[in-house]
C-alpha cells in the first residue's frame, strides 16, 4: 500500500497547476498575499465594530452596516468575530459558554460511559465531542455562527444526556452485578 500511496501522491504533484506552487511559495514569505490581508482586515473592522458596540453589536446581518460603512461588501470570515460584531462581547460570551458547556457535558459523559463500561455512551460522546471541535476549529476561520448543523449538534447532546441518565438509572451501580 505505501508504494501505491507514494506513486498516487507524486501523481497529484505532477498535476497541480502552477499557480498551486507559486501559492505555496508566497506562503514560507513574510507578506501576506491579498486574501489573507483582507481577512485580518475585515477581522480588525469586525472587532472595533464589537468594540463600539460591546453591550448588544450591531445586531444580525450587521455586516451590511459595515459594508455601506466600507464601500464594498464584508463578510466576517469568523464565526467569532462574526458573534461579537453582531451581538457585542456579551453576545459573544454566551455563544462561547453555549459551546463550551456543550463540551465539557460531552466530557463527562465520555468519561462516566467509560466509567460504567457503557460502550455506547462513551462512543457517541466522543464523535459528538469530536465534531463539536472540528466546528470550533472551522469557526476560526469560515463566518459560520448560524450553521445549523452545530445546533443539530447541541441538540443531540441534549438526547445523549438524556437517553444516559435513563440508560444509568436503570443500570445497576454493582459493576459485577451488570457482568451477569
Amino acid at each position: 500500500a505505501l508504494p501505491l500511496l507514494a506513486v498516487g501522491i507524486g501523481l497529484m504533484f505532477i498535476n497541480l497547476p502552477e499557480a498551486w506552487f507559486a501559492r505555496m511559495g508566497a506562503l514560507g514569505g513574510g507578506e501576506l498575499d491579498a486574501s489573507a490581508q483582507s481577512r485580518l482586515d475585515v477581522w480588525r473592522l469586525g472587532w472595533a465594530h464589537a468594540l463600539e458596540r460591546p453591550w448588544f453589536g450591531g445586531g444580525f446581518q450587521g455586516w451590511i452596516y459595515l459594508s455601506q460603512r466600507t464601500g464594498g461588501l464584508v463578510d466576517w470570515h469568523s464565526a467569532y468575530v462574526e458573534m461579537a460584531a453582531e451581538h457585542g462581547l456579551v453576545g459573544l460570551a454566551l455563544w462561547s459558554a453555549l459551546l463550551l458547556g456543550n463540551m465539557g457535558a460531552l466530557t463527562w459523559l465520555v468519561w462516566r460511559g467509560g466509567r460504567l463500561r457503557l460502550t455506547w455512551l462513551e462512543n457517541h460522546a466522543a464523535m459528538l465531542r469530536a465534531s463539536l471541535a472540528a466546528y470550533l476549529v472551522g469557526a476560526a476561520f469560515l463566518g459560520i455562527a448560524y450553521w445549523q448543523m452545530v445546533y443539530l449538534l447541541m441538540a443531540s447532546v441534549i438526547l445523549l444526556r438524556g437517553f444516559a441518565a435513563r440508560a444509568t438509572s436503570s443500570t445497576p451501580s454493582n459493576p459485577a452485578a451488570r457482568e451477569a
